[in-house]
């Protein structure tokens, strides 16, 4: 899955943002290294058995690295995007239940969303999630700005001044 289990047993109360691209993103990206590196590990060599719930319904193609069939590179990346985030999902809100972290999730998406109100929305839960003390109005600035230009800036603002750095 993640380190997430491991970062929730680490450290109680951690706050866990799950930012999610979208899969289709994910699945047809240049970048298929997860794909090579742990493909095979997850569901072994030929295996078709998923770990988690699948959206995937790519069909077509017989497998091989091309294509757009389930079996194909794009349709395991896919696969196993979906599967990942499944299990974090699961895992965190299972978590967050029972005390041991926080949870939230945005979409990537959203945060560049051609609609005001949904990069609002994004940013407002966000600023929420972090604690931030931003009020409405210097989200909604935020939000209409563009996200290309004032990315690092805006974002900067979310984290409280507190938050120790560490890389």
């Amino acid at each position: 899955m993640t380190l997430v289990p491991l970062w929730a047993h680490l450290r109680p109360g951690v706050k866990f943002l799950h930012v999610v691209r979208d899969g289709r993103d994910i699945a047809l990206s240049a970048n298929q290294g997860p794909v090579a590196k742990f493909y095979s590990a997850v569901y072994g060599s030929g295996s078709r058995k998923s770990t988690g719930t699948s959206t995937s319904t790519s069909s077509g193609g017989s497998g091989g690295s091309g294509g757009s069939g389930p079996h194909s590179s794009t349709g395991k990346a896919a696969r196993l995007w979906n599967d990942w985030n499944m299990q974090v999902a699961a895992f965190s809100t299972r978590a967050t239940q029972d005390g041991s972290m926080s949870y939230s999730v945005v979409h990537s998406e959203d945060l560049v969303s051609e609609s005001l109100a949904v990069r609002f929305s994004s940013i407002r839960s966000l600023a929420v999630f972090v604690g931030s003390s931003l009020s409405q109005e210097d989200i909604c600035c935020i939000a209409q700005e563009r996200m290309e230009v004032c990315a690092a800036s805006s974002i900067a603002l979310l984290l409280p001044l507190d938050l120790p750095y560490t890389h």
